[in-house]
């Protein structure tokens, strides 16, 4: 393997759990792969996107439980704007997470931290959010506001951190701004994922969203487990009971 300062080393097993279309396009050169080269990569259907807010306030809304989904009022329509027409939607379904009435340590006393979740659709669509961010940032407030039931919010941001589509792709190093890897439509989904032992290459294994079983926490946590059992059974070990002592590389982005 070659590092950017020109350094080389060899590896009896490399895990990449960078995401899946970012890795490979990034950390592996085009030539190197058929199966999933960066044409084929860019005929993969992708995940949605996520607008986030991270919120600190100087007050606390105990109103607000720990986990709160706020539908749109029209749910189909919204599902449409984000996998078809690809377009900002003014009446979006949002999730709020309120951890500070389960664990007041979060913020200093009588403060908060929420952190909001929007999903919107991936870089495929003609959004420009060099020019969006403010505007929709206005929106997500406004549905604070207005469905949340978090009237004075406006007046009580003391600290604020938003991530688009783009900050997706630029800062965290994800393909196509999809937060949530390739999409899970049939023929993605379970063995038709790229599988734990990539197959184009012989020591080369995969974890996380972008590998069997697919996205979401539990089943990111079980890709690793599942990528280390057949290692260890590659190596006759018992990954319950002892760590793999060869020489192994993380590949991340």
């Amino acid at each position: 393997m070659h590092f950017k300062d020109g350094d080389y080393k060899k590896f009896d097993e490399i895990v990449m759990n960078a995401d899946f279309a970012w890795g490979l396009q990034n950390l592996i050169p085009d030539q190197k792969r058929q199966k999933y080269n960066n044409q084929k990569l860019e005929g993969k259907k992708y995940s949605c996107s996520t607008f986030m807010l991270y919120l600190g306030l100087d007050k606390k809304y105990d109103h607000l439980l720990h986990n709160n989904v706020f539908i749109s009022g029209d749910y189909k329509n919204n599902f449409m704007e984000i996998e078809e027409s690809k377009v900002l939607s003014r009446d979006p379904s949002f999730y709020v997470q309120n951890a500070s009435v389960t664990d007041p340590s979060l913020a200093p006393d009588g403060h908060s931290a929420l952190y909001v979740l929007v999903p919107v659709p991936n870089l495929r669509s003609n959004i420009d959010w060099s020019r969006k961010t403010g505007s929709f940032r206005n929106t997500v407030i406004k549905l604070l506001e207005d469905r949340a039931g978090l009237t004075d919010i406006k007046d009580h941001i003391k600290y604020e951190k938003m991530i688009t589509p783009l900050d997706w792709k630029e800062e965290l190093h994800v393909g196509f701004g999809a937060t949530f890897n390739l999409a899970h439509n049939l023929n993605q989904m379970l063995y038709f994922r790229p599988h734990n032992k990539f197959e184009e290459f012989d020591n080369m294994w995969l974890v996380g969203g972008g590998t069997n079983p697919g996205s979401g926490l539990p089943t990111i946590y079980e890709s690793g487990r599942i990528t280390a059992n057949i290692m260890c059974n590659k190596y006759k070990l018992n990954y319950k009971e002892v760590n793999i002592q060869h020489n192994t590389y993380s590949l991340q982005g």
